[in-house]
């Protein structure tokens, strides 16, 4: 492995390791439908084709 590809190797490292350590951020409760309507309406609005999303739900949802 060159120099080059070594620094890349270890700025992804360091990425991912900056990342780890902001943690993710809370995600919204969804409990009845008009959650799922606030979460999703602004982006899909104003969408000019048609598309197909997926929302999956655990019971810790």
């Amino acid at each position: 492995m060159g120099p080059a590809k070594a620094a890349r190797l270890i700025a992804a490292f360091e990425l991912g390791a900056r990342l780890g350590r902001e943690g993710r951020p809370a995600l919204p409760r969804i409990r009845e439908p008009e959650d799922v309507v606030r979460l999703f309406d602004g982006r899909l609005r104003d969408l000019q084709v048609e598309e197909f999303r997926l929302l999956a739900l655990d019971s810790q949802s």
